[in-house]
């Protein structure tokens, strides 16, 4: 049995679908700085821009790029919920339909699961430098900002380093950071292992401790 997902099914002319390529445009415009030509890829539409407006025209970094796939990571997961928890399917098609063509965009399965799923936890600790961006003191979790990684990474105290000390060094970052926030304020030197995804991206620091 197989599940299969579509996206942008309905027409521009429908209420559900002019709401859809609404937003989309929205999202496109705010983002990028251009209204969006159905008729052009956004790879087209955005060198035509750099052309045209040069530096006016927002650049997409990888640092951006991975705080995208962080934030849709989850709901990813979720979609293979049919696949390895229910056991109602065994695999989705995501599809595209634009002016009645359809455009394959991923096939999901056990093995795209077990992709995204993994988790690598480096044997060795390394050193890391950054500002605690948010915490929270009932799981011992939050993110910090690493200026190598140019993004906010979440992280977790390991048990061995949830001390009153050791507490107290990412508190204080974080309050630095709050009340001079772009500014180096709240910097703080810290030890950890990496947790990287199967590609190698960063996922997660798991903080063993903290100096001032």
């Amino acid at each position: 049995m197989s599940g299969v997902s579509v996206v942008g099914t309905a027409s521009r002319d429908s209420v559900y679908g002019h709401l859809a390529t609404s937003l989309y445009d929205y999202v496109i415009n705010e983002s990028l700085g251009f209204h969006v030509d159905f008729d052009k890829t956004l790879g087209m539409q955005y060198e035509e821009e750099v052309k045209k407006r040069k530096s006016i025209v927002p650049v997409v970094t990888q640092s951006q790029a991975d705080s995208l796939i962080e934030k849709v990571e989850r709901s990813v997961k979720q979609m293979h919920r049919p696949i390895y928890a229910s056991k109602t399917a065994e695999q989705a098609r995501v599809v595209s339909i634009f002016k009645k063509q359809k455009y394959p965009i991923a096939v999901l399965d056990a093995s795209s699961y077990d992709y995204l799923h993994l988790t690598t936890a480096s044997p060795h600790t390394e050193s890391f430098i950054g500002k605690v961006s948010s915490y929270n003191i009932n799981t011992f979790k939050g993110r910090v900002y690493i200026p190598n990684e140019q993004r906010p990474v979440p992280f977790e105290l390991d048990e061995r380093a949830r001390d009153v000390v050791t507490v107290g060094r990412i508190t204080e970052s974080l309050r630095l950071h709050a009340l001079n926030a772009g500014q180096q304020f709240g910097l703080i030197a810290f030890t950890g292992h990496r947790l990287e995804s199967s590609s190698g991206r960063l996922k997660q620091v798991l903080i063993t401790s903290v100096s001032q």
